[in-house]
């Protein structure tokens, strides 16, 4: 019965007298179970219950019911509270042999059987109050999970012998807001696999032993992770919302290394004492380390603290760090300087780092960053290794070999990832420079710095200027990178050199946006080959995005129509167009390269291959953008039209009478969205206009943020092809369409309207029209969301049909009372109705008046806050949902 609507367990089940499995887990209406049910079912030996909401006692069974069956060897259960079990009652439980048991209200969803044996408390007190069956439990748990242990100092001060912990291999330990430690003794966890530690802020030390024995430090200065704490089997730490300064020593016995180095899995977040992570000495030992994430540590200055390290460390030129790091995050690390500083002339490897990413790391001045000593100070330098002083960067070498024949050894100051596949960084406002271009007498190895990179995303860097600084005249190579976005760099010169631009065979992706690029191909310096910024080779280019970038020349073509010469170098374009666009499948440009590609030098056999094509305006400043311009794309099929200025779609001003040579233009479009077309006023298109002629293939409308219609307007069309039809956030929008209209969508699948606050009904009725059968014979989900104003699908006494409704999603419609006046048939498929499915209720009118009244009930409950004085308490609030529409304050 798992996951059914059922909602009770009917004495009738207590017949079945050789049952041996019960299963009604995930039955949320699930509330009662019979009385002497469960008892009745003596062979019973596997019994789930998890997320249910059974209310236990009378007149309905009890736990001590689950105590009568004698073969039970396998129990899901959740136990709102602990006081409420009878006395022994988990003592007798101790012969299972595999449980979930979940006490306390609202944890998560049963759903992760990773663990044979789980055990999760949300209590108000210690172990010390708790039934001695439960601490029984805990020995033989697997799972253990701790949540809001309030007025407890020591949260395991019970089970701090190793016997006791014996066979843990999860502790999750959160919003603890008196715990100091975890355990009263030094212990070694022999089993465990995984620690979460979450939301402690009196936390000091994992163990009490260490506060009592550093006697010359201050507690705040006390590692979270003493020497003598041993995780022999440890492969994921995560630590959230800690106050500690430091998670480990800087220097660790091997012992100690030893207690860490299975650790695949390190998640660092919202530790805001904490200004850096590891010393060299103890990362070095972490090899088995794959995913490496730190985010929103305010304090955090660097990841790796370079201390004193070994003489034997100091001789060796690369220096191999978490050798099997897969991906990397620094996210939202406001004070973060670099990953680590180094005083050496060494290289630090990364030999299988895939992906990395950098985001809102504003105070970045590098990712090996170089420093010197004066007395016991570290002072930032950057010395030979950038070309200007002043110059910030973050630097990606990939080594795969290191090859020291004769290279000065100044390069050798940085970091090598042989294996990395994407890199994204964002949100780093110092940062100047991606890519140094110091690198010529290094030549034989940067060859094979970037052979693995795939992906490349840059956004939200405002002072970057270049990718890569200067030409590096094919030292970097990216034989196998297929897409790079660069995205809100307003103070970028140019994306690539002319050496990289000229050689990209796996190119398929390329995006620009509000960047202040000048060119995309930097000039090409004297005595260089004059036809590369002409013939960039990107023989797999398919989608091309250039958005916001002013009126930076991106096509050229290679005959100036005036004198029959190619174009000059001077002022050279990205691409020839006869080379470039004619591969393109997706292309994006706003109305400012439009405008250009329209003057009549370019072929209109250029744009037949097309697929899909995006326009983007610039609001009011954008220039006009006519829809004639796609005459010359003949095999379009998805199109987007998003801020610009226009006033009717298909009979534009000057553009009149011109229906049939939209209907060749646009006969191929499958897919169209309009976004934010503000000039469009009261209707999409004309009344008289024969849309379904201009676009009879058409499968998908999306209508977003048209903020001046009344409605679509399509009452003379008929759409026969049109599966979905999206329409959101078109404010002034009182009715999608007349009946008239929506009658000639036979084939609509989907019927999505959001966000449209001043819409009164879905399908409005003109004057005196008779009434007719509507029936969406083909409908199969309907989502109406966040409509203050709806009272009705349609006011009109109209018969509506929906034999194949599956899906039924009403929300934030405050007013809508009653689906429909006329007659309603019933959708006999109908599986899912509202966000929870909970709603149902015979038929569409009765599911409204249902969901209605439950509104009504709320809007009742709410007007208690009005009497409330004072401060109210949500530290438990996770989320919070307002529907702003009449909202005062």
């Amino acid at each position: 019965l798992a996951g059914s609507d059922i909602k009770i367990v009917p004495k009738e089940t207590g017949q079945l007298l050789k049952l041996k499995l019960l299963d009604v887990s995930g039955c949320t209406k699930l509330k009662t179970i019979s009385a002497d049910v469960l008892p009745s079912l003596s062979k019973l030996e596997e019994l789930y219950m998890g997320g249910t909401s059974i209310q236990w006692g009378q007149p309905n069974a009890s736990l001590a019911e689950l105590n009568t069956l004698s073969h039970l060897s396998t129990l899901e259960v959740q136990i709102p509270n602990a006081e409420a079990a009878p006395e022994d009652f988990f003592q007798k439980l101790q012969k299972l042999e595999r449980y979930k048991i979940f006490i306390g209200k609202e944890w998560e969803r049963f759903g992760n059987y990773q663990y044979s044996r789980t055990l999760k408390l949300r209590l108000n007190t210690s172990f010390d109050d708790l039934d001695h069956g439960i601490k029984k439990l805990v020995k033989r748990t697997q799972d253990l999970q701790l949540d809001e242990l309030k007025g407890v100092k020591i949260a395991l001060k019970e089970l701090s012998d190793e016997e006791r912990l014996s066979h843990l291999q999860n502790l999750h330990i959160q919003n603890g807001l008196d715990i100091e430690s975890i355990t009263n003794d030094r212990n070694e966890f022999l089993e465990l696999q995984s620690l979460t530690l979450q939301g402690l802020p009196q936390l000091v030390s994992f163990c009490s032993q260490d506060k009592i024995d550093a006697t010359s430090l201050p507690q705040r200065e006390l590692p979270l992770f003493g020497e003598k704490i041993s995780f022999p089997s440890l492969e994921k730490l995560q630590l959230s919302s800690l106050n500690v300064t430091r998670v480990w020593q800087n220097q660790l016995s091997n012992v100690s290394f030893y207690t860490h180095e299975k650790l695949t899995t390190l998640k660092i977040e919202g530790c805001g004492n904490i200004i850096y992570l590891l010393s060299f000495s103890m990362a070095k030992y972490l090899v088995h380390l794959k995913y490496f994430e730190v985010t929103k540590c305010n304090c955090l200055e660097e990841i790796i603290f370079w201390e004193d390290i070994e003489e034997e460390t100091q001789v060796a030129m690369t220096l191999s760090l978490f050798p099997q790091l897969e991906s990397l995050e620094l996210k939202d690390l406001q004070h973060l300087r670099g990953f680590c500083f180094n005083s050496q002339n060494k290289v630090i490897e990364f030999p299988f780092m895939k992906s990395m990413t950098i985001y809102n790391c504003s105070n970045l001045e590098g990712f090996i960053f170089r420093y010197t000593r004066e007395g016991n100070q570290r002072i930032s330098s950057q010395g030979d290794l950038f070309s200007e002083k002043k110059n910030i960067f973050l630097f990606i070498h990939f080594l795969v070999q290191l090859k020291m024949r004769g290279m000065k050894m100044k390069f050798l100051k940085n970091v090598a990832f042989p294996k990395l596949q994407q890199l994204t960084v964002g949100g780093c406002d110092k940062l100047l420079t991606i890519f140094p271009s110091n690198m010529h007498e290094e030549k034989e190895t940067a060859l094979l710095a970037t052979a693995q990179l795939r992906k490349l995303h840059i956004f939200r860097l405002p002072k970057l200027k270049y990718i890569w600084k200067n030409d590096p005249k094919g030292i970097f190579s990216f034989k196998k990178i297929c897409a790079i976005s660069v995205l809100g760099c307003r103070s970028l010169k140019n994306v690539f050199p002319a050496s990289v631009a000229k050689d990209l065979p796996q190119l398929g992706f390329l995006a620009i946006s509000d960047c202040g690029v000048e060119e995309i191909v930097s000039k090409l310096e004297a005595g260089s080959d004059s036809e590369t910024a002409h013939t960039a080779k990107w023989p797999m280019l398919n989608k091309l995005e250039v958005v916001e970038c002013e009126k930076m020349k991106i096509f050229g073509t290679q005959l100036n129509s005036n004198n029959g010469q190619l174009d000059s170098p001077i002022h050279p374009p990205l691409f020839l167009v006869e080379k470039v666009i004619p591969k393109l499948q997706l292309l994006t440009l706003d109305t400012d390269y439009i405008a250009m590609t329209s003057d009549g030098q370019f072929s209109s056999s250029l744009f037949h291959e097309i697929k899909s094509f995006r326009v983007v305006g610039h609001g009011a400043k954008s220039i006009d953008f006519r829809i004639s311009f796609l005459e010359r794309f003949y095999t379009l099929a998805n199109l987007a039209i998003s801020y610009c200025e226009i006033k009717e779609l298909f009979c534009t001003e000057g553009d009149t009478s011109n229906e049939e040579t939209y209907a060749g233009t646009l006969s191929t479009i499958r897919n169209l969205k309009l976004v934010a077309l503000g000039n469009l006023k009261d209707y999409l298109w004309k009344q008289d206009v024969q849309v379904d002629h201009i676009l009879p293939k058409l499968e998908t409308l999306q209508v977003h943020r048209c903020c001046n219609l009344i409605c679509l307007g399509s009452s003379s069309a008929s759409f026969q092809n049109l599966t979905t039809l999206d329409v959101q956030f078109c404010y002034t929008m009182k009715y999608l369409d007349t009946c008239l209209a929506v009658q000639g969508v036979a084939q609509l699948k989907k019927l999505i309207v959001r966000n449209c606050f001043s819409m009164k009904e879905i399908v409005a009725t003109e004057g005196d029209e008779a009434t007719c059968d509507i029936i969406f014979s083909r409908l199969k989900s309907l989502e109406l969301v966040n409509l203050p104003r709806l009272k009705s699908f349609c006011s009109g006494n109209h018969t509506f049909g929906f034999p194949c409704l599956e899906e039924l999603i009403v929300s934030g419609c405050p007013e809508l009372e009653i689906f429909c006046k006329g007659v309603l048939t019933h959708p006999p498929l109908l599986a899912k109705c509202g966000k929870d499915n909970s709603h149902w209720c015979s038929d569409l009118n009765n599911t409204i008046q249902e969901m209605y009244s439950i509104k009504a009930e709320f809007s009742k409950s709410i007007e208690i806050w009005k009497n409330i004085h004072g401060s109210l308490n949500f530290k438990k609030l996770k989320v919070l949902e307002v529907n702003c529409e009449g909202l005062r304050k």
